[in-house]
């Protein structure tokens, strides 16, 4: 299930093209893989990334400190 309406997709993708002009890497510390807050984050990356046109790069670390 998708956590952002058609609308918010499409202001985000309007957002990303006009305010981000260099590609940029989050970096998404967890502890609990298995965490709903991991999963809800996971969820949302997986959704905003592709709405960048390959600006937005995720990459996640695991660990106590991460």
């Amino acid at each position: 299930m998708a956590m952002l309406s058609a609308a918010q997709r499409r202001q985000a993708k309007e957002l990303f093209a006009e305010h981000l002009p260099a590609p940029v890497q989050v970096l998404f510390f967890y502890a609990d893989a298995y965490a709903p807050s991991t999963a809800a984050a996971r969820a949302l990356f997986d959704e905003l990334v592709p709405l960048s046109d390959g600006k937005i790069r995720v990459k996640a670390m695991t660990g106590p400190e991460g």
